[in-house]
């Protein structure tokens, strides 16, 4: 499956991964390329499922970028609804959340492992 990335421009999408730039638009096919500019990998968006159409050669991984730009456009988000907290405030609510939840996956894969060795 793969995800949108809203309020980025550039129409960036991900997907096991790698990142992808919408860079044509036909019949309602979104062709999409990997933001890599040496990469040769390729997409297509039909019906809201991806189809990959091109390779990716061997790159650094781009989670790092990924999850940089869904905290940006979450915070930009919560910005245009929420006048009254500082972007400092928004970006530190933001990040505690992510945080949060990073924690709760962690403690329930730790208690998943603790159950499956009573059993």
């Amino acid at each position: 499956m793969f995800k949108f990335i809203p309020g980025i421009p550039g129409y960036k999408f991900e997907h096991n991964g790698q990142l992808y730039v919408r860079y044509s638009t036909k019949k309602g096919v979104k062709y999409l390329k990997c933001v890599v500019e040496s990469c040769p990998g390729r997409a297509t968006v039909k019906k809201g499922a991806i189809h990959t159409t091109g390779e990716h050669v061997q790159h650094d991984d781009l989670k790092e970028e990924i999850d940089r730009l869904k905290i940006s456009s979450e915070c930009r988000k919560i910005a245009a609804e929420d006048d009254s907290h500082t972007l400092r405030q928004i970006f530190d609510e933001v990040r505690d959340r992510r945080l949060m939840s990073i924690l709760q996956k962690e403690r329930l894969s730790t208690y998943k492992r603790e159950m499956s060795r009573v059993i």
